[in-house]
């Protein structure tokens, strides 16, 4: 996986690739926040059955989030709204804060990434009226092609959708997998692709691929 590779040498600077370091998730709208450090990127991945969610204003020990993609599909029996945020950390001791109208919550550390425009390429897709239970998270252009970035998927449905069983193509890691969400990172970060995943069902669903950038 991405987190074993050893640096790169550009010229005369050495960079570290970026690296996965934990997650946490909770069923509420808030979740207690991985271990992190100072510069460290923490992703929020966001789900709700009614309203789109709102990420919360920094204040206090919540740090400032900002929006990578937000969408949904208001379908009438399985609506899916979803929202993908950053923050770079700060501090040690950051909360997650409350995310309003949210059901679902994956908050995901990594480390080695840019404090300054730290999110690369990113694309969104989904369906809300599916034909089948195929699921591809879309292909991106990358900003950096030399191994160095992270590049992660997250996938959600309506919530009777349990992603706990679902595998990821060869190549890439599952990281979570649960009620109604997914997420993944690519082991091989040179090159970018659509990834095609069976979903557990037949319903409205929605899916980012997104690459975070290595510090330079």
């Amino acid at each position: 996986m991405f987190a074993a590779r050893n640096a790169f040498q550009t010229g005369a600077k050495i960079i570290t690739p970026v690296t996965f370091s934990a997650y946490t998730n909770s069923a509420t709208t808030s979740v207690t926040l991985p271990t992190h450090a100072v510069g460290n990127i923490i992703v929020m991945m966001a789900s709700s059955t009614s309203n789109l969610s709102t990420a919360p204003s920094a204040s206090g020990t919540v740090p400032t989030w900002t929006t990578i993609r937000a969408t949904g599909y208001s379908d009438a029996q399985y609506p899916i709204e979803f929202r993908v945020a950053y923050a770079i950390a700060t501090a040690t001791n950051h909360t997650s804060g409350t995310w309003t109208g949210a059901n679902r919550l994956i908050a995901a550390v990594f480390s080695g990434n840019r404090t300054s425009s730290p999110i690369g390429a990113n694309a969104f897709t989904g369906s809300d009226a599916p034909s089948s239970a195929a699921m591809n998270a879309p292909a991106i252009t990358l900003t950096d092609t030399a191994g160095t970035s992270a590049i992660v998927q997250f996938w959600t449905q309506g919530f009777i959708a349990n992603f706990s069983s679902t595998t990821v193509p060869s190549g890439y890691t599952k990281r979570f997998g649960g009620l109604p969400q997914m997420f993944s990172t690519k082991d091989i970060t040179t090159s970018d692709g659509v990834v095609n995943i069976t979903g557990p069902q037949s319903i409205p669903w929605g899916a980012v691929q997104f690459e975070i950038l290595a510090a330079t």
